[in-house]
């Protein structure tokens, strides 16, 4: 199933979150959501259960960055929407910039912040996940432990990629034994 999601779309799900206003799609295994910011995304996905999806995908088309709550607020919204944690193989988060049309100009490169562990907490309840893509401007601040953290979550990874196009911080540290360390948790990766 894919569609694209405005805030004029979700503004007709009442506000209060009810067993009533909760929409159940007990045997839907692919989603596809575009929209032109996370928080619409949210909000559905905070009247949605989804307890058999398999794959996740939202492309953004966006003329402002996701900031990092957004961000922590989406993954947190997915590991309540989707309450079968084991059932989640694939979660793709692609952000496309757009051109401010009045002026012409694209969005910087990045933005301000990183992608730290505190935010993809929230993912790693999702076990049995194969494939995680965060093809979002921003860079990476993970340590060692963190990154060993998240891989003993997701034994079966096999595609771990957030912001390729962008550093991880000096913070990061991780060092070629970090690495390994992460191949032996993760087999597939």
């Amino acid at each position: 199933m894919a569609f694209k999601v405005h805030d004029a779309v979700v503004d007709q799900i009442p506000a209060t979150q009810s067993s009533t206003s909760t929409l159940t799609f007990s045997i839907l295994h692919h989603l596809y959501l575009d929209s032109n910011s996370l928080a619409p995304v949210r909000r559905l996905l905070d009247h949605c259960h989804l307890p058999m999806v398999h794959d996740l995908s939202v492309g953004l088309q966006v003329h402002a960055h996701p900031t990092a709550p957004d961000l922590m607020s989406f993954f947190v919204s997915l590991q309540q929407t989707c309450t079968h944690h084991n059932s989640l193989k694939k979660l793709t988060l692609r952000v496309n910039q757009v051109q401010n049309q009045s002026d012409g100009i694209a969005l910087a490169n990045a933005s301000p912040y990183y992608v730290t562990f505190d935010c993809l907490r929230p993912l790693t309840v999702f076990i049995n996940v194969k494939s995680i893509t965060l093809d979002i401007p921003c860079g990476t601040d993970l340590n060692k432990h963190q990154l060993l953290c998240l891989a003993s979550s997701w034994p079966n990874l096999e595609t771990f990629q957030v912001g390729e196009d962008y550093d991880w911080t000096p913070s990061s540290a991780l060092t070629p034994r970090g690495f390994l360390k992460l191949l032996e948790r993760c087999r597939s990766l």
